[in-house]
């Protein structure tokens, strides 16, 4: 057991004199201090605008025609509240298209993703104002009333 301590010691005082250790840790000191602590949080990103709000805690087009969703997203440019891909009308996507807006945000409770629709993919996001869903007790599939009895067989799952 010495004999490995002693091993340790010394690859470990070996290590310590390849790197100017020191100079290593005020580099890493001065580089910080010009950062933003929260770097992936303050920068910008295309098609995200941390500043926009919701539009609503519904979506806005399928409650003007009398439709109904599944899901809702959030375009992360502008705040507008559309439903998901696998709704009837599909307003979150025809906004990402018609607005040149291509990055949504889920607006379901305990989701927490954004997707662009240009990429075809899931990207980071970014922190954007509240309220990050509908509420809780909202009902899934939505509004209450406007739901047919066989919404099931309608959604879209291309």
């Amino acid at each position: 057991m010495a004999l490995l301590g002693a091993l340790a010691r010394d690859y470990l005082g070996r290590m310590r004199c390849d790197f100017d250790l020191p100079r290593l840790q005020q580099t890493a000191k001065a580089s910080r201090r010009f950062q933003p602590a929260e770097k992936h949080r303050t920068k910008a990103k295309r098609g995200i605008n941390p500043a926009s709000k919701p539009s609503g805690t519904a979506c806005v087009e399928c409650l003007a025609s009398g439709g109904w969703w599944l899901q809702l997203r959030r375009c992360a440019e502008c705040g507008l509240i559309g439903c998901c891909d696998s709704s009837p009308s599909q307003h979150a996507m025809k906004h990402a298209h018609s607005a040149g807006h291509p990055i949504v945000a889920s607006f379901e409770p305990l989701q927490n993703w954004f997707y662009d629709y240009e990429k075809g993919k899931m990207v980071r996001g970014m922190k954007l104002l509240p309220p990050r869903s509908h509420p809780e007790l909202q009902p899934v599939p939505g509004p209450p009333g406007k739901v047919p009895a066989n919404w099931e067989e309608l959604l879209n799952w291309s």
